[in-house]
């Protein structure tokens, strides 16, 4: 079994919740410039022609030395470490944002972002509730200690129980666009809101679902590609404390020390409708539309911003990596917090939870 599909809760009480983290890196202090890389080749060649001389030993000494570039500093043209295997397949297209700029890589220790530790805590003191809803309202209030052992405890995501019964009674992110866009509800509607639905056989969803992991991986290789040492942690149910109504699951929580800050989080999207296509091949309509540079941006009027605003804002974390996943090609974008898109989804969420959905759960 794959380590990432691990659960690594102990059993005994204040036992690791991870494994210890160990990470190859290059050790060297410095990287070599390429002139200096030169002149050990030249001295090396000068070295074998004074003990045996040769064609090679020539070659080193005084051939042309054209620089490249390699996965462990500057190297000459057809240098073995210039044709090393590359990250992603032949032929695969990663379209990135201009924001993830190409840097120099880093060996920075990863950490978990610390989540919670500046928030409210909300307490329902409202005397006009009906018994039913106070009871919810109660159930739904979280300590951030509580918070933070909520998220830890459902890593496992769909395959947690806690999880989903955390969910149960709370708006989460992935539903925030439809809470936004719809004016009315009917029992009818709010009944398929609220049901737990078993979709995993649905080929989308299982396309989904399948490919999820291999994107993690690949948008971590592509990542390096430009000199971002990510690291990707699984993410439990994100329920903030001054909002427990209000939750999120994350695909990852990311940790780039390229960017400032360091933290952040990855939504991966792997749509089934682009499998097996290319970025040519690309079909109308698709939540990725090109800007007046060419450039692939999320539809800000598409659920999906919604969602990933929402992990934001309740995570506290300032930007989210929204990457789309194929077979042919990966496109990544940043997406940073909109202080002002939220402050206008926020009474919009509030209201839908406190005058339509926690009436009808308290029935």
């Amino acid at each position: 079994m794959p380590l990432e599909f691990v659960d690594w809760r102990s059993v005994r009480q204040e036992g690791l919740t991870e494994p210890i983290y160990s990470k190859f890196y290059d050790a060297r202090v410095t990287v070599e410039s390429f002139n200096e890389v030169a002149t050990s080749i030249r001295t090396l060649g000068s070295q074998l022609s004074s003990v045996c001389p040769s064609p090679f030993s020539r070659q080193l000494e005084t051939g042309d030395l054209i620089e490249s570039s390699s996965r462990m500093g500057p190297t000459p043209v057809d240098s073995p470490l210039e044709y090393l295997k590359p990250v992603v397949p032949h032929g695969f297209e990663t379209l990135i944002c201009p924001e993830v700029e190409c840097t120099a890589p880093t060996t920075t220790t990863p950490t978990r972002p610390a989540l919670f530790q500046s928030c409210t805590v909300w307490r329902h003191t409202s005397a006009s509730c009906l018994p039913q809803q106070a009871a919810i309202l109660e159930g739904l209030e979280i300590t951030p200690a509580d918070a933070a052992a909520l998220e830890q405890n459902t890593r496992l995501q769909a395959n947690s129980e806690t999880w989903k019964e955390a969910r149960a009674q709370r708006v989460t992110a992935s539903s925030f666009g439809l809470v936004l866009k719809r004016p009315t509800w009917t029992d009818k509607g709010l009944q398929n809101f609220t049901s737990q639905k078993d979709l995993s056989r649905v080929r989308p969803i299982q396309y989904g679902i399948s490919n999820e992991q291999p994107a993690v991986h690949r948008y971590v290789s592509v990542m390096k590609t430009r000199g971002h040492d990510v690291e990707a942690f699984r993410c439990g149910l994100v329920v903030d404390p001054s909002c427990p109504w209000l939750g999120a699951s994350p695909d990852r929580l990311i940790f780039d020390p390229s960017e400032t800050p360091m933290h952040g989080l990855l939504e991966v999207k792997c749509p089934y409708s682009q499998k097996g296509k290319s970025v040519s091949q690309i079909e109308e309509p698709f939540y990725m539309v090109k800007d007046h540079q060419g450039i692939f941006r999320l539809d800000r009027s598409h659920d999906y911003y919604f969602q990933v605003l929402g992990q934001m804002a309740l995570a506290g974390l300032s930007w989210t990596d929204f990457a789309v996943f194929s077979d042919q090609f990966m496109i990544v974008e940043r997406i940073r917090f909109c202080e002002q898109d939220w402050a206008v989804a926020t009474p919009k969420l509030d209201n839908f939870f406190f005058s339509v959905l926690l009436p009808y759960l308290a029935k």
